[in-house]
């Protein structure tokens, strides 16, 4: 939180291997950027989801699950403050893009797709939220989960929900292209940081335990869980296992609020562009700086076609 430049990212790989492991080549990396034009939309039509881009790729060059290492989105964690004496600090998680690791060569996108609206045939996209739990078990983001949890019967990391997931569906790592705690909109990690309302910061949180050992200061931040894999009947019934999980046990509504592929906009017309440059110019001189744009354009497909 003292800065960017002294960041840590920490990740968990984790194999399904009942033996060890023989080595293999380096796998096959291909990176797809949000701000390019990878898909083609029109004004009014929903957005890709980053795993609907991805796994469309992947069925392109013949890529099952089973040569598939992960689907990741490329999240970035920056920090933003405006300058004036009276604004907040903000840590805002951003998806940058996607990730495709594979054990064979994924082509690149070298020109706008015509994607229909979800994944390809026979696959599964899930996407639950975590916040509905987290704001019981976890509500201070930047201190650690309180043990004993005042909820026990919860999961207390979204990482122990993915796996519930998993085990509760059934998934074979075989069928799996993405299991990710991640994000999807531009989400600010200070704004839960009290359990009392109307309080939005508490400071920076005592220093914790980190992968190599060394303590830091550490907020958490998933917010999405994201399962994408190849589907069967009897993943159909384990989903049903699970929403009757869902319900019964943990009494959250996981797929609530999630605005996923939402609908692209209208672009502005040159007159709103000129409004908003003589707004921008007018802050500029007046000194009162820290307006911010919270347009948020729609990831691989903007601006419209």
């Amino acid at each position: 939180m003292g800065g960017e430049g002294r960041g840590v990212v920490e990740w968990d790989v984790v194999h399904a291997a009942t033996e060890a492991l023989p080595r293999a080549e380096t796998p096959a990396a291909r990176t797809l950027a949000a701000k390019d034009v990878l898909v083609r939309r029109s004004s009014g039509e929903p957005a890709p989801l980053d795993e609907d881009l991805a796994l469309h790729v992947l069925a392109g060059a013949g890529v099952g699950p089973e040569q598939t290492l992960a689907i990741a989105r490329d999240v970035s964690i920056a920090k933003r403050d405006s300058g004036s004496e009276n604004s907040d600090m903000r840590i805002v998680a951003r998806v940058e893009g996607v990730h495709l690791l594979a054990t064979r060569p994924v082509p690149d996108v070298r020109a706008p797709l015509d994607l229909r609206e979800g994944p390809p045939d026979g696959v599964v996209i899930d996407v639950l939220q975590w916040d509905a739990i987290a704001v019981a078990v976890h509500p201070l983001r930047q201190h650690r989960a309180p043990l004993p949890s005042p909820f026990p019967y919860l999961p207390l990391t979204p990482q122990e929900l993915l796996t519930a997931y998993l085990e509760i569906v059934g998934i074979s790592p075989a069928d799996a292209y993405a299991a990710q705690v991640t994000h999807h909109q531009p989400f600010d990690l200070m704004g839960r940081t009290s359990a009392k309302w109307g309080v939005r910061r508490t400071g920076g949180g005592p220093d914790l335990p980190c992968a190599d050992g060394k303590p830091r200061q550490r907020m958490a931040g998933g917010h999405h869980l994201v399962i994408a894999y190849r589907d069967a009947p009897a993943y159909v019934e384990g989903r049903a296992r699970f929403d009757a999980y869902a319900a019964g046990e943990l009494k959250a509504h996981l797929r609530r609020g999630l605005n996923l592929r939402v609908t692209v906009p209208k672009p502005q017309n040159r007159l709103m562009k000129t409004i908003d440059r003589v707004a921008d110019v007018a802050e500029f001189f007046s000194g009162e700086m820290g307006h911010e744009d919270n347009f948020v354009p729609p990831r691989y497909c903007w601006p419209p076609r």
